[in-house]
């Protein structure tokens, strides 16, 4: 069997930290397998798939010591460009790769820089928009797309290069659940015809089925890499939890991990009193000037005290939904009421669905302080407090550290920090755990759940279907501008035609539940319980130690 991928006692550090990302990573693959690479937030994913086309040390430089083999090739001396005739890579963050003005154009690019004929370049073009779902997108301006649609276009470019070896970083975090599956049904027709992939993935369940070998990266080091069985086996799946990392839901719920259901059948769901409307939308109509979109006679309320999930496919107006509620964006109709008044961000904390947006120093003590100085702290008062915030979360290493330069999931916990640090009474969060291992992943449910303790009215988008169930009063579910469904999430998941129309998988491990209990309240309790089993440690400012 060829060897795909060959890495040796590979050892990384970024130029101007003292610490090394990657220390001592060995791992081999051979052509055709599938490789899932585990890790907490900040432990050397990325970098280590930066390493196998030549970006890293070719394009961000650092101290390279060790041995990285791609069929045969070194991809530090071949460089980016010769290793793209055989690697392509899909980054965790889609905005990173545009390069093109419209769709087409985007898609076409790598084969075009191959020489690839252009009556091939046509076909692989409409193969490749067809098989994520963009053909009716072919002529649309990239900037009009929304950030799923943009990682869908990522996507597409990378297949259309036709590449022996395919690296996906995240490849799912901005889709919805159908999405995510259709792509991972695509990569496992892909390995049947000799692929090999390497894949970073935090919704495992997803990539559970493809996956030959398991690499368990803990602080820039390998933990273990074996097969897929030994990788999930009872005793791995309790070291993968207690390191924060995500692992099949549905292998939980066999296993019963958690805390058993004779306890959850006793306990009666805690309910927080709900207070006046904060939020309404009466008849809002929107639509970008660009074209392509709209939305269309939006009409919900939230409340203070309330927990509002929205839901639905890629491009369905959630985000932009958010931005009007934010003030960012206008109404072209109708009516939207933020505390009595007009929509303004002075009047609401939002966390944006791209991190970066928002960051506003050029170190992260200092994006965190810049919060908390717009609400009257001094300068020195601002910077203790956030350095107190910072360490309380176990963030206290990446204070100097500049926004920019950390890790996709590094960058979400401190956006949500800076962000919550504003102490607002209205929380608009737009995919807040897009990135996170299990552990962060948790720690936001907490805040949420703190949030709505206080009386605070929060409204968050999310593609993370387990997350729903966790925190979720009241849900809205979105397709193609309108309001398909508002009401009880279990009123929900009882509507086939609108689950289907909104492009909402039910979370692996609640379906699990739900085939087996039959009960949709008794298998969402069961399923918090599993979910739950990992104790959350992060805490926001004023929350309870």
């Amino acid at each position: 069997m060829e060897r795909a991928v060959e890495v040796e006692n590979l050892y990384f550090r970024y130029l101007g930290e003292e610490e090394p990302a990657l220390k001592d990573v060995s791992f081999s693959l051979d052509k055709g397998e599938a490789l899932l690479i585990l890790g907490a937030t900040g432990s050397g994913k990325t970098t280590l798939v930066l390493t196998i086309n030549g970006i890293i040390p070719n394009v961000i430089p650092g101290e390279l010591r060790g041995s990285v083999r791609v069929f045969g090739m070194n991809p530090a001396e071949e460089g980016v460009a010769r290793m793209a005739r055989h690697v392509a890579y899909v980054f965790q963050d889609p905005e990173a790769q545009v390069v093109a003005f419209t769709v087409e154009d985007e898609v076409a690019f790598g084969p075009e820089n191959l020489l690839v004929p252009p009556s091939e370049i046509a076909s692989r073009v409409s193969e490749a928009l067809s098989l994520v779902g963009l053909e009716e997108k072919l002529h649309s301006p990239v900037d009009v797309l929304s950030l799923g649609e943009k990682q869908k276009l990522a996507l597409a470019a990378a297949l259309s290069m036709s590449p022996r070896l395919l690296v996906l970083d995240e490849p799912t975090s901005h889709l919805d659940p159908h999405s995510a599956k259709e792509l991972y049904s695509y990569l496992a027709e892909l390995k049947r015809r000799g692929v090999t992939l390497v894949i970073v993935e935090h919704r495992v369940d997803y990539v559970y089925d493809i996956v030959d070998k398991v690499l368990f990266l803990d602080r820039g080091s390998v933990r273990f890499f074996c097969d897929r069985e030994d990788a999930f086996s009872p005793a791995s799946l309790r070291a993968l939890m207690d390191s924060g990392v995500w692992v099949p839901e549905r292998l939980l719920v066999k296993r019963g991990l958690g805390m058993g259901r004779s306890v959850l059948a006793k306990r009666a769901p805690r309910r927080t009193k709900q207070g006046d409307l904060s939020v309404i939308l009466r008849e809002v109509r929107f639509g970008y000037k660009t074209g392509g979109f709209s939305l269309q006679g939006i009409s919900l309320s939230a409340r203070r005290g309330e927990v509002t999930c929205i839901v639905g496919p890629n491009g369905s107006g959630k985000t932009t939904l958010l931005k009007l509620v934010a003030g960012i964006l206008k109404p072209d109709r109708g009516e939207i009421l933020v505390n009595g008044g007009a929509p303004s961000l002075s009047k609401v904390a939002f966390i944006m669905q791209n991190p970066e947006y928002q960051f506003v120093a050029r170190r992260v003590i200092d994006d965190v302080a810049a919060s908390l100085a717009f609400k009257g702290l001094s300068r020195e008062g601002a910077v203790r407090e956030a350095y107190r915030m910072l360490k309380e979360n176990g963030l206290e290493a990446l204070s100097q550290r500049s926004p920019f330069k950390l890790s996709q999931g590094q960058k979400r916990l401190v956006s949500i920090l800076s962000i919550l640090a504003l102490d607002r009474d209205i929380v608009l969060m737009d995919e807040p755990t897009f990135g996170l291992d299990r552990r962060y992943s948790l720690e936001v449910v907490k805040f949420v759940r703190a949030m709505r303790e206080e009386g605070r009215t929060v409204l968050l988008v999310t593609h993370d279907t387990w997350l729903v169930p966790l925190i979720c009063d009241k849900l809205v579910a979105l397709s193609k501008g309108t309001v398909l469904f508002k009401g009880p999430l279990e009123e929900f998941l009882t509507r086939e035609k609108v689950l289907e129309e909104a492009r909402f998988d039910l979370p692996p491990g609640l379906e699990e539940l739900l085939s087996e209990v039959g009960d949709a309240r008794q298998a969402l309790n069961e399923y918090k319980e599993v979910m739950l089993a990992c104790e959350p440690v992060l805490r926001g400012r004023d929350s309870p130690a």
